[in-house]
């Protein structure tokens, strides 16, 4: 190969190499603008059908996560179907906000603000809460693996 050769090798490499710190830093640009917009609507729907798929009917009016924290404002969960003519929300919070250090992986700081809890009790003493957790997918347990395959 000639000089010139080499030099024209290098230089599409820089530009591969340009070119993918670029698209990585446009995928993690676009993550964070996700994440601090939780309440954009189709961010929202996703959101809501996988804590649907939980059983679990969750709206909030605001939410954002943010390098070093989270918050949400007017958190409500469903009521079981039964009883949402006499309480639509099951658990209503004011807010959550949270404060964590990403660096040293723990919680540093976390409030839940106005947490409101409307329980719904039938004559023969159950509640919205049995008839909640009754709706609730069954937890699996994990698969036992032996100790001698977890090498």
């Amino acid at each position: 190969m000639h000089d010139s050769e080499v030099a024209r090798a290098r230089r599409w490499i820089l530009r591969g190499v340009i070119g993918l710190v670029g698209l990585l830093l446009v995928c993690v640009i676009a993550a964070l603008l996700i994440l601090a917009n939780l309440d954009a609507g189709p961010v929202k729907r996703l959101i809501q059908s996988q804590v649907r798929a939980q059983g679990i009917e969750l709206d909030f009016a605001d939410g954002a996560v943010t390098w070093g924290g989270v918050h949400l404002q007017d958190v409500r969960i469903a009521s079981p179907a039964a009883d949402a003519t006499l309480a639509p929300h099951l658990i209503r919070i004011g807010s959550i906000d949270g404060r964590w250090s990403p660096l040293r992986k723990r919680v540093d700081d976390l409030v839940i603000r106005d947490v409101t809890l409307t329980v719904v009790v039938d004559p023969d003493g159950t509640t919205s809460f049995d008839r909640w957790l009754a709706g609730l997918p069954p937890r699996t347990p994990p698969p036992v693996v032996p100790l001698s395959q977890t090498l």
